[in-house]
């Protein structure tokens, strides 16, 4: 603006709010938090999750041809990445935006926050899609599920998921080390049964609601 006489008179500044350092410090991780819960979301959606497990357990396989070795290396890779990812999710289970997301798509296989999944469903979610994704049906059928119990929770579905998966390493490298009519079947049986009967649970569970 510019008086009369030609001399301007300067716009009063706006205020700048000061955000405490701590409080900034607070913001910056609470991002942080939901880029890495998104990560790990995306992470177990990908093959990227098969590929480190079942790669653990082709390299022990490889290397020492013996199936409690293979069993080991397949289970506690699987416990090693789920309960990571269980860990990481579990802090922001109820506001995160990537588990909303992924709320949104499980509400297209049936599972609504209004119809509880019973346990072979939830088993059946963890064996196919994993640890997080079982404790976002989790979270959503109880909307008072806390951090503790999301981190309790998750890491009891990857304990049970990599006991399982290792019996599986067991039954594959079996049939690997000593092949037969008998270990090859009885490895084919235990990889392909789970999701057979997974498949199931989840499609007879989509008939009924």
């Amino acid at each position: 603006m510019i008086t009369p006489e030609g001399s301007a008179i300067p716009f009063p500044e706006e205020p700048v709010p000061n955000v405490a350092p701590e409080v900034a410090d607070l913001q910056q991780a609470g991002m942080a938090g939901r880029v890495l819960r998104g990560l790990v979301i995306a992470g177990e959606l990908s093959i990227a999750n098969e590929a480190i497990r079942y790669g653990a357990f082709g390299a022990a396989q490889a290397a020492f041809n013996n199936p409690a070795i293979s069993a080991a290396a397949l289970g506690g890779t699987t416990m090693l990445v789920e309960g990571a990812a269980a860990l990481a999710v579990a802090p922001g289970i109820q506001d995160s935006r990537a588990l909303r997301w992924l709320s949104e798509r499980l509400t297209k296989f049936g599972l609504t926050p209004e119809v509880k999944a019973p346990f072979p469903v939830k088993a059946a979610t963890a064996y196919m899609l994993g640890t997080v994704v079982t404790m976002a049906v989790k979270a959503r059928e109880e909307p008072d599920f806390t951090p503790e119990q999301s981190r309790r929770y998750g890491l009891k579905t990857a304990a049970a998921l990599s006991g399982v998966l290792a019996v599986q390493g067991f039954m594959a490298s079996k049939g690997i080390e000593q092949p037969s009519k008998e270990t090859v079947g009885f490895a084919l049986l235990g990889v392909a049964a789970p999701f057979v009967v997974a498949r199931r649970a989840v499609k007879k569970f989509r008939r009924n609601t």
